[in-house]
């Protein structure tokens, strides 16, 4: 829905008594956007701004408008420890709405219960980017149509479009719908680093998740005790350039009970490989599409589900 300035009184409240977004305009969006706009940013911080206006919003959502957005740093959304029952904070772009990394420095960070919906994120005016655009630290966040686009034409490419990292505390029921991913070593990377058992990666969901040219499109890693396991990547694909047609992307699956429904069908004529990490050994992996036919080799055991006629996959350990 277009907010526009008639939906509100002088206090920003609707007609309903609900309380309105928080409106923070670019400092290239449009004049009706800007003359209602509780925030105006200059284009040379506008990562402060945006924390500002989060922070004066509370519970309600803050609207970005349509424009370019410069970050220096990073904006970080939700509240760590925060209930279930209160989503924290919502963070909405238009859809118009670009997000430029100046620095190299990650973009966002989410905690506990928040709401991210719609930017273009875009660190490929960085050289050698090797942070990360979209940080999850934390538990049911949703997230929904965002397009994140590194340097596709570095060799190798760097950096990380998404990580889901539980060093700090328990990354799980996150729920991810239509995001791509495009130019960058890890597509979506998933860390788990923490002695405490209890604070693994858990049960996230991943729908429409679209890679491009990203060498590691899906990586999971078990760097100490907490384990990764119910991650559910359906719907996914990647596609390649036709200069690396040969040159497989990786999908590298440490979890165990781990669930990847994965659409191959332009991963290139080298097939699929699915990296397993020995050891994770309840895997489950469904291959949909339509690659070249082929067989699959696994030196371990490993629960593959494998449907003849989809393709060739081949099936490595660590």
């Amino acid at each position: 829905t277009r907010i526009k300035p008639s939906n509100w009184n002088a206090d920003h409240v609707g007609g309903t008594g609900r309380a309105a977004a928080v409106i923070v305009a670019a400092s290239n969006s449009p004049a009706d956007v800007i003359a209602q706009a509780d925030y105006v940013c200059d284009g040379l911080a506008d990562d402060v701004t945006i924390q500002a206006a989060l922070t004066a919003a509370g519970l309600s959502t803050v609207w970005c408008g349509p424009g370019d957005w410069s970050f220096t740093g990073t904006v970080s959304l939700g509240t760590e420890g925060a209930s279930s029952t209160t989503r924290t904070q919502s963070l909405i772009f238009d859809p118009g709405a670009r997000v430029f990394a100046a620095a190299n420095v990650d973009l966002f960070h989410v905690h506990d219960f928040g709401l991210l919906q719609g930017p273009m994120l875009h660190t490929l005016n960085v050289a050698g980017y090797s942070s990360v655009a979209l940080k999850v630290l934390g538990q049911g966040s949703r997230y929904s149509d965002i397009r994140i686009e590194g340097d596709y034409t570095a060799t190798p490419p760097t950096g990380t479009g998404i990580q889901l990292d539980s060093a700090a505390r328990l990354v799980a029921y996150n729920h991810f719908d239509r995001i791509s991913v495009r130019g960058y070593a890890y597509g979506v990377r998933v860390t788990a680093n923490n002695a405490n058992a209890d604070k693994g990666i858990w049960e996230n969901k991943f729908r429409h998740l679209q890679g491009f040219m990203c060498p590691n499109f899906i990586y999971e890693e078990i760097l100490s005790v907490a384990d990764i396991h119910g991650n559910n990547y359906e719907g996914s694909y990647q596609a390649w350039n036709e200069a690396a047609k040969d040159t497989a992307p990786v999908l590298r699956i440490a979890g165990n009970r781990e669930i990847l429904k994965v659409q191959p069908y332009d991963f290139g004529g080298a097939g699929v490989v699915v990296n397993l990490v020995a050891g994770a050994n309840r895997n489950w992996v469904e291959l949909l599409g339509g690659v070249a036919d082929g067989g699959y080799t696994d030196s371990g055991s490993y629960n593959v589900i494998w449907a003849p006629g989809l393709g060739q996959l081949n099936m490595l350990t660590t």
